[in-house]
């Protein structure tokens, strides 16, 4: 059986994989619903990840945002799990556990913040060229900027920072 320390370094490890997928998935999504609304994109119909059908570029957008939101809420809720179980963890364990290769865990500001920032910086973009209403950039404005900036938060304020060399 595990111990507590164990099972723990084992659920930071595991939390600062989820945030660097999260985000990675999050960049491509923002990125692609970008290059949905540039004056080169085709108004032929387009698939994107995750459906089985072609659909409308624009519709496109709105399943590609959807998407930057949900990942951006997820990796939100992992990177708050990091700092859970790094506050309960035994610093020897801790120091190691945070050497994991992750934006989470990045002893350098501007790289824990880029991660959460890019995402709804672009994800912004996308809405404000394409969209037909300010209540749509008001709307945008507050659920990307809800759930990245907790994100934004968490990753500011990691416990793996306390154990940069």
């Amino acid at each position: 059986m595990l111990d507590p320390d164990q099972l723990l370094a084992a659920n930071l490890t595991e939390a600062l994989k989820q945030v660097q997928n999260y985000v990675s998935v999050a960049l491509g999504a923002s990125v692609s619903a970008l290059a949905l609304t540039t004056r080169f994109a085709s108004r032929d119909p387009v698939k994107p990840p995750g459906t089985f059908v072609a659909v409308d570029p624009e519709l496109a957008q709105v399943v590609l945002l959807g998407l930057v939101f949900v990942v951006g809420v997820l990796a939100a809720y992992a990177a708050e799990a990091i700092n859970v179980a790094a506050g309960q963890l035994d610093p020897k364990l801790l120091r190691a556990a945070c050497s994991f290769p992750s934006v989470a865990a990045s002893p350098y500001t501007w790289v824990r913040a880029s991660a959460a920032l890019l995402p709804f910086i672009i994800s912004l973009t996308v809405v404000i060229r394409s969209a037909r209403s300010a209540p749509a950039v008001g709307g945008w404005l507050l659920l990307g900027g809800s759930a990245y900036g907790f994100l934004l938060l968490q990753l500011l304020h990691s416990s793996c920072l306390l154990q940069a060399p």
